[in-house]
């Protein structure tokens, strides 16, 4: 399955036969790009309006004469790249929040903790 992951297999009528004849068939379906996908709990999120802002003065900029389309998908890159930087800012705060409750149920543990902490 992990070298031919578009093949199908399909059950063929019995006929006369004692025996179930199976038809393999590879069928690569291409759909296309992607479609970029908007979540709405990015507005919530810090700098997501500047980067929008940003993105879009980068690209309607005097020289650069690009069609509608054009400014979105380089908006979307943007976006992309923003995404990026956000998540693992998350990820890295995350970590750090983890390690500071390891070590304070470590305190706990050898009751030596503060009642703040506690």
């Amino acid at each position: 399955m992990d070298t031919l992951p578009d093949l199908k297999v399909t059950a063929l009528p019995r006929g006369w036969s004692d025996r179930i004849p199976l038809m393999l068939h590879n069928e690569k379906v291409d759909y296309g790009p992607v479609p970029f996908k908007f979540f709405h709990s990015w507005l919530q999120r810090d700098g997501f309006d500047e980067c929008i802002k940003a993105a879009y003065a980068e690209c309607s900029q005097g020289n650069l004469c690009l069609t509608f389309h054009e400014k979105l998908k380089f908006i979307k890159q943007k976006i992309k790249a923003w995404n990026h930087v956000f998540k693992n800012t998350e990820l890295s705060r995350k970590q750090e929040v983890l390690l500071r409750l390891t070590y304070i149920e470590d305190k706990i543990d050898k009751c030596v903790a503060l009642d703040i902490e506690k």
